[in-house]
Order: C-alpha cells, then sequence, then structure tokens
C-alpha cells in the first residue's frame, strides 16, 4: 500500500472535533511551525503566551517558537522548563507551575493562554494546571513527539501521576487548538519513534484494520519518519480518536475505553519498572500480554495474535517483560482507575481491527498472560 502523495511544503490538513460544549481544530503539517501564530489567533485574543516545555525539548525548540510567536505580535512569550520525564507529572511540579502561571498572569487583562510544546508528559501536566488555575484558561497542544501528536495532545485526558498511579489525579479539559509541525519529529531518536509507533498498532488492532496493514507494510519508512507516511499515518490516528472522543467525550459511555487496549497492562509494567520502560515499550507488551487472555477467552484467533506480536517485533518493541516478578505487575494493577467494583477491566481485541470490553478476567488467566 502506498500513502497518497505529500507535499512537505504545502500548508496543512485540518481535523475537526467537534463536541456538545466546544469544537477545535486539529491541524497537521510540514514545516509549517510558522503558521502557528495565526491559528492561535482565530481561537484566542491574547497578546501573550506561557509556553511550557522540558529540558529535552526546551533547547530543541522554544526560541524558533517564541521567535515565531513574536513575529505575529505576541507580546509575552515566557518559557518555562521543567525535567525531562514521566517524574515531573507530579503534585510538586504542577504546584511549581501553578505558581510561574500565576506570576505570569499578574497584572494582564486576560485569562493565561498557556501553550504545551512537547510530549505527553508535558501535555497531560500543562493541560492540568489550564484546567485548574483560574477554574480553567486556555491551552494549545504542540506535540513534539510521536506518541503525543498520535494520541496523548487530542480529547482532553489530563492529569498527573500520585501515590504510585499513573494519572490518577485529573480531568478532562479540552484544548482550544492542537498545532503539529510532523517536521519537528525530525529530532526523535529511534527509540522515541517506536514508543509512539506502539500507540499507531494500538489504533489498528482496535479501528482499523487497513491501518494496521498499512503499517506492516510500511514499518521502516514510519521509523525513517518519512514524510509522506508519517503523514499519512498520524492523521488516520487522529481522525480515528477524534471519532471516539466525539461520541464519548467523558469516558462513560464504554466507547472510549477502547483507546485503552495494552494500557492496563502497560501502565502496571511501566509504573513497576519505575518507568523503566518506555510508554510505548510497557503499551507493546501489554498488548502483546492482553492478547493472550484474548486468546485464552477464546475471543482472538493465534494468527491475529501472531501478526500484532510481529509487527510489533519488526518495530523494535518488546514483547514480553523480564525486568520484574509478577506480582510487582499484580500490585499495580489494583490501583489502576480503570477497575471498577474491585473488578479488573480489559479491552480484548476479537480480530484486528474490532475489540470489546471484558470485566471480571480470572486472576490465573492475567497472570498466565
Amino acid at each position: 500500500m502506498t500513502a497518497p502523495s505529500w507535499d512537505t511544503t504545502a500548508p496543512e490538513k485540518t481535523i475537526k472535533v467537534t463536541l456538545d460544549t466546544q469544537s477545535y481544530n486539529v491541524v497537521v503539517g510540514y514545516n509549517n511551525l510558522s503558521r502557528l501564530g495565526r491559528h492561535i489567533r482565530q481561537v484566542v485574543k491574547n497578546d501573550n503566551v506561557f509556553v511550557l516545555t522540558d529540558t529535552r525539548v526546551g533547547p530543541l525548540h522554544a526560541v524558533r517558537l517564541k521567535e515565531t510567536l513574536q513575529t505575529d505580535g505576541f507580546k509575552d512569550v515566557t518559557v518555562v522548563q521543567v525535567p525531562e520525564g514521566e517524574k515531573s507529572k507530579s503534585m510538586e511540579e504542577y504546584l511549581n507551575i501553578l505558581g510561574e502561571v500565576h506570576r505570569f498572569s499578574r497584572g494582564k487583562p486576560e485569562k493565561a493562554l498557556m501553550l504545551n510544546l512537547g510530549g505527553g508528559v508535558v501535555g497531560d501536566l500543562g493541560g492540568f494546571v489550564a484546567a485548574t488555575y483560574t477554574r480553567g484558561c486556555n491551552y494549545i497542544q504542540v506535540p513534539t513527539s510521536l506518541l503525543a501528536a498520535v494520541d496523548s495532545s487530542l480529547g482532553g485526558k489530563v492529569g498527573v501521576d500520585f501515590a504510585g498511579a499513573k494519572n490518577i489525579v485529573g480531568s478532562f479539559y479540552q484544548p482550544g487548538l492542537v498545532f503539529i509541525d510532523l517536521s519537528l519529529l525530525k529530532t526523535l531518536e529511534t527509540k522515541e519513534v517506536r514508543t509512539g509507533l506502539a500507540e499507531v498498532v494500538k489504533y489498528g488492532v482496535i479501528k482499523d484494520s487497513t491501518l494496521f496493514r498499512y503499517c506492516e507494510d510500511n514499518y521502516e519508512k514510519l521509523l525513517g519518519l518519512d514524510p509522506e507516511a508519517t503523514f499519512h499515518t498520524v492523521g488516520i490516528c487522529l481522525q480515528i480518536k477524534a471519532g471516539v472522543v466525539q461520541e464519548d467525550v467523558l469516558d462513560r459511555k464504554g466507547i472510549r475505553a477502547a483507546l485503552n487496549y495494552g494500557h492496563t497492562i502497560g501502565h502496571a509494567i511501566e509504573a513497576a519498572s519505575s518507568y523503566g520502560y518506555s510508554h510505548g515499550e510497557a503499551v507493546s507488551i501489554g498488548m502483546v500480554a492482553e492478547n493472550v487472555i484474548a486468546r485464552e477467552l477464546g475471543l482472538l484467533d493465534r494468527e491475529s495474535a501472531g501478526r500484532v506480536k510481529n509487527l510489533l517485533k519488526n518495530i523494535g518493541l518488546p514483547v514480553v517483560s523480564k525486568k520484574f516478578p509478577v506480582s510487582e505487575v499484580f500490585s499495580y494493577l489494583s490501583r489502576d482507575k480503570k477497575f471498577t467494583g474491585g473488578a479488573n477491566r480489559f479491552v480484548l481485541p476479537t480480530e484486528i481491527g474490532s475489540v470489546k470490553l471484558v470485566s471480571g478476567v480470572e486472576e490465573r488467566l492475567v497472570e498466565k498472560a
């Protein structure tokens, strides 16, 4: 399969997320960062922008971002960095950033406008600050990782980790704009690209067998961030997620739960390893483990489970965990926010392109997986 022709000098493509309370655009382009300011102007009237980034992304992209915003007439563009990594998604860092935003906002006539420049950690942390400061202020997501571009930047799930549980303190708070310049992904290391591709595989398994087949045929191009293949794939993933979010904004109908495929066990592995596994690596292991459960329950055939495992291996992702005992994973599973009434809950595939929500899976099957 070949991707549609994509001119890397062309303007962006736009996906509209339409919700009952608000709508916003997800803008995807290549070498389009200079157009960010005019898109922000369509959303808010602020002349001042508080930019949250981290110590990895800031030195790479913050100066250019600040210059382009100032060129478009933004006056006070303040950049604040948090340490790189999951440990910044904490209550302590949340309070620190609240203080920084409060100082930034003094004497300004309008509510703060936050812009989150970075991966999932920065997006989740900055989004939670925006959700709670002055009972809500506008924020823009500018993802710089493949994982954030295809998944976490869209949908309004924001929050921090607490008491050893991932994303346990948070809110649903939608951004005013998601703006993606795919050329920013060129600074990613291969390991970070693999992490993002784990989420791409997830989308193929839960909703789109054609996307899954495309990844099987083009995983080398995707690993190399080929512009056409990347644009094609990111666009499809965003369209899938936008559709799911529109149907189940607050994750109360069981529709949005499909996005958690691989994440129930994956989050437990991530935490049990003290984040020695990246999010995508842990989700990769989680998908394979949850496929084992689906096989044991007679939901998924051997060939489909094998295709998922082989694609993840071809991408270079781990498919089995070797770093800690099963008991540690169970300890974190019991704290998972998706468990209800003491019963576990898993998203399990029935075929490539379709999943179902299953509760109360026997512990022995989970342990075997």
